[in-house]
């Protein structure tokens, strides 16, 4: 089964530094380590993902959260 995702340049979302700037409050009060990465593709966030989980985030932590801010379209 693939997915077909569109490659198309996207408006700029009022509220979404708005959104990710409480998300980084959110997780830095909690303890942990924040990486952010934007406007990327679909493939992007999967090696970005296996990238953060190489670090050995099982050795140094308990928990692993990811948020995706989106447009909301398909």
């Amino acid at each position: 089964h693939h997915l077909m995702v569109q490659s198309r340049t996207l408006d700029h979302r009022v509220g979404t530094d708005i959104d990710r700037d409480r998300l980084l409050e959110v997780f830095y009060s909690r303890g942990f380590t924040v990486f952010v990465e934007e406007n990327l593709t679909h493939i992007n966030i999967l090696n970005s993902v296996k990238s953060v989980i190489n670090l050995d985030i099982t050795k140094n932590g308990s928990c692993f959260a990811l948020c995706i801010l989106s447009h909301g379209t398909e």
